[in-house]
């Protein structure tokens, strides 16, 4: 009998692991994309524009920002004219230094390895200018919305640098986005807004009625004017609603360890009424000749009524992670 349900067991396993797979496809004119996908869900990645999710859908849903203008675009294409870039970006800090140097892992090719039914692996090209070379691995659950992404960047110079993980993944717009507050936060209002000329942050009231600041939860509505801002929160989360889906980003925060590079923020947004821009922030690095950094980011699709959305929601919603 035990022998029976020992069987038992490893059969559903690999029932359930059939659901899942990973295939080579093409997508919005690049032939060098991968599908991750389960019965629930799929997960496009595009290897050879920048190693970027491409799409992020439940149920046939995507909540990733799609500007069809790029479609097929290359590295070369965003040498000639430079672009902001859609979909899911993975990028590195400090931005002043980063920003005129980051072209290869921004935009490059990456080669592209399927580990397993569920498993995505690709490699950057060395980056010279911005001194590393890097890894991404997107693995699917095999029966669930939940892509945990993990990146590993090395430093491939002769001497160290200061660098640290920066996620930009754009959704659609016309959500609301939801962030934790520091109860002990820097700001004296719990977040920091970003202004230019001069480049500063102030750390306003509620004065935009776009955001309200409620039990230690911030919220945005996603529309209208540019606004670009974030919190020092230590709970490591970002939730955004859009569409009845609910798209959670979670990841570690180390308390004791360096933000300077993103301002001393571990949460940052930017919205301008064509999407939205969620931006988990790692500890800012010094990295030694050779030595590697990681920093991963765990992100779940929900289906639930725009009517039950709450602070109270989206709360419950982290703590069954």
């Amino acid at each position: 009998m035990k022998i029976f349900y020992i069987n038992l067991i490893l059969i559903i396993c690999t029932l359930t692991q059939l659901h899942a797979q990973v295939e080579k496809i093409s997508y919005r004119g690049w032939t060098d994309c991968y599908r991750i996908s389960n019965k629930h869900c799929e997960v496009i990645v595009g290897a050879s524009c920048g190693g970027r999710v491409l799409s992020f859908s439940l149920n046939g849903q995507n909540v990733i920002y799609e500007n069809q203008v790029q479609n097929g675009k290359l590295l070369k294409d965003w040498e000639k004219k430079r672009f902001d870039p859609d979909a899911g970006r993975f990028d590195f800090g400090p931005e002043s230094t980063t920003q005129p140097i980051h072209a290869k892992t921004w935009m490059g090719k990456w080669e592209a390895e399927i580990i397993d039914r569920q498993t995505l692996r690709l490699i950057s090209m060395p980056d010279t200018l911005l001194g590393l070379e890097c890894i991404r691995e997107f693995k699917l659950h095999a029966d669930s919305a939940i892509l945990i992404v993990s990146q590993t960047a090395i430093n491939i110079t002769d001497k160290p640098l200061i660098r640290h993980f920066w996620g930009r993944t754009l959704v659609i717009p016309g959500g609301t986005l939801f962030m934790p507050i520091n109860p002990k936060s820097s700001f004296e209002h719990g977040w920091g807004r970003f202004l230019w000329d001069p480049n500063r942050i102030e750390s306003p009231a509620e004065l935009d009625e776009r955001v309200k600041v409620k039990h230690q939860i911030f919220t945005f509505h996603a529309v209208g004017k540019t606004l670009k801002g974030g919190t020092d929160a230590t709970d490591g989360w970002m939730a955004y609603a859009v569409n009845d889906l609910v798209f959670l980003k979670q990841f570690k925060v180390n308390i004791n360890q360096d933000y300077s590079g993103s301002d001393h923020m571990t949460g940052i947004f930017y919205s301008n009424g064509k999407f939205c821009e969620l931006e988990p922030c790692s500890p800012t690095y010094n990295i030694v000749a050779g030595d590697s950094i990681e920093f991963s980011e765990r992100w779940e699709l929900k289906t639930i009524s725009a009517m039950e959305i709450t602070n109270k929601t989206i709360l419950e919603l982290i703590r069954k992670k």
